[in-house]
């Protein structure tokens, strides 16, 4: 893998290795339940399925305040050396959607608006507050 030191080598967790992967990051506190491997296990062959990934590797999950989020990110194939990251996210339900990545212009409004504030869980939740006129 490009990144890797000469004699080391980098490996992503792929999907079809996710247990015994999972089983060696577990020292760090936060596991996967049975439940939760098997549904990201399916979410992400519907995924590498219906996008046509050649690779898909799942990358973490984010704890939301009421919530959680499961990230995940394909590889498609022709961008041999350099190839594009497509990042995915997923709730509960395990059906991954894209994750866009901002403008530059929206990230600074993302790091005003958010801070430090905790994720909340909901995909949907607005970030700005709607402006109402004063009576």
């Amino acid at each position: 893998h490009s990144g890797a030191r000469p004699g080391e080598q980098r490996a992503a967790m792929e999907f079809t290795d996710l247990e015994p992967n999972l089983q060696s990051v577990a020292s760090g506190g936060h596991v996967l339940n049975c439940q939760e491997i098997s549904a990201l296990k399916a979410g992400l062959a519907l995924m590498k399925s219906q996008e046509q990934f050649q690779q898909v590797c799942f990358w973490g999950k984010v704890f939301g305040a009421t919530a959680d989020y499961y990230v995940a990110y394909g590889l498609k194939g022709g961008d041999f050396e350099f190839p594009t990251k497509h990042f995915f996210f997923a709730g509960k339900d395990f059906q991954f959607s894209a994750l866009t990545a901002p403008t530059p212009e929206e990230a600074v409004r993302l790091v005003e608006l958010c801070g430090e504030k905790p994720l909340t869980g909901v995909a949907s939740t607005a970030l700005e507050v709607a402006e109402v006129d004063p009576p």
